[in-house]
């Protein structure tokens, strides 16, 4: 297979040099759209480049350039129908150095989180908010508008950074497949947790024009040993729209990772798990909806590649997205390579 075309960010806009400082997870418009940030360290202060892509033209748009946030390493940008988000957590970039864990300075528990909310339509932050409490975080399960016009964001958070440690060689051997020995120094998972940012209209300036920093509030955070979820999935005709079910991998027995599937009823609190018999290691499972089915949220199947120590082999497990009880599955001869996300991404709706 040969590639018809090799495209990067650059090239779509010439203010978007390829330093790789952007969100592995962009965001995607119902139109195609490819929506992301570039960290331009080079800037004095560093400057976050907001911009969308046009699926027609292939041009870049920049939306936004934020700076007055400290540069982090921040993996997804977040998306709602009309907004995106950027959540500058903590991961603060200070140092050179040769790898992203050397680069970060030390963790402060007192940095606040920044929430920066950016019109996709007419660019501009239009509203700004901080919350007092650290955390690090890797990807969004959802964000969405609600009926009164504040932003409802929910991901799964870490109190630091410090799995950024874990994710080495030696413990992955460690920890993944027949050898697992149940001595992972931080679990895969984290909190599931959603903050609200109320409406404040367009956003409140002060009389020179700059935005009012106003209070991002945590509504809730589950319990991480009965709710703790990573590598998050939902219905896709879902994303950015009030939802109500969200899936991800979940650690049963501290220390060894990742060994079964969540499923999180947002309204309720509640959730569902799938343990395998046996020690597994599962993929971010991917939700398939029932095409005959009653359309219901979560009438589908999750499909998930999961590592079985038993066999020493991997098998694609098929699980009902309602009870979360197996189906079936097809062993594979062989064992499949490990990777953090399922298959390839998709846009949103589509």
């Amino acid at each position: 297979m040969e590639p018809i075309e090799v495209s990067t960010y650059q090239a779509a806009n010439l203010l978007l040099n390829s330093t790789g400082r952007s969100a592995s997870h962009p965001a995607f418009g119902s139109d195609g759209s490819i929506y992301n940030y570039l960290l331009d360290l080079s800037a004095q202060p560093p400057t976050y480049r907001v911009f969308g892509v046009s699926p027609e033209t292939g041009v870049g748009t920049i939306l936004a350039n934020i700076t007055d946030a400290p540069p982090a390493y921040l993996h997804s940008l977040f998306s709602t129908a009309n907004h995106l988000i950027l959540i500058v957590w903590q991961a603060d970039i200070g140092k050179e150095a040769t790898t992203l864990l050397g680069s970060l300075l030390p963790w402060d528990p007192a940095r606040k989180t920044l929430f920066y909310v950016i019109s996709k339509k007419d660019g501009g932050v239009i509203a700004k908010y901080a919350s007092s409490e650290a955390f690090f975080a890797f990807h969004q399960i959802n964000a969405f508008e609600d009926t009164s016009g504040a932003f409802i964001i929910d991901l799964p958070t870490a109190s630091d950074y410090h799995f950024l440690n874990s994710a080495k060689v030696d413990n992955l051997r460690a920890n993944v497949g027949p050898n697992a020995n149940g001595s992972s120094y931080n679990d895969l998972t984290f909190n599931f947790t959603r903050y609200l940012l109320p409406n404040y209209g367009a956003g409140a300036r002060f009389a020179n024009g700059s935005l009012l920093t106003k209070p991002a509030i945590k509504s809730f955070s589950l319990d991480y040993q009965e709710h703790n979820i990573e590598l998050p999935r939902i219905n896709s005709k879902y994303y950015g729209k009030a939802y109500q079910y969200a899936y991800g991998i979940h650690t049963e027995k501290p220390g060894y990772f990742a060994d079964s599937l969540i499923k999180i009823d947002t309204m309720a609190q509640t959730s569902l798990v799938w343990s395998p018999t046996t020690n597994h290691l599962p993929s971010e499972p991917i939700f398939v909806a029932n095409p005959t089915g009653s359309g219901a949220e979560d009438d589908g199947v999750l499909l998930t590649i999961a590592l079985d120590a038993e066999r020493k082999k991997s098998s694609l497990i098929v699980i009902n997205a309602t009870t979360m009880v197996e189906l079936g599955r097809a062993q594979m001869p062989i064992v499949m390579g490990y990777g953090f996300h399922g298959d390839v991404m998709k846009i949103p709706g589509k």
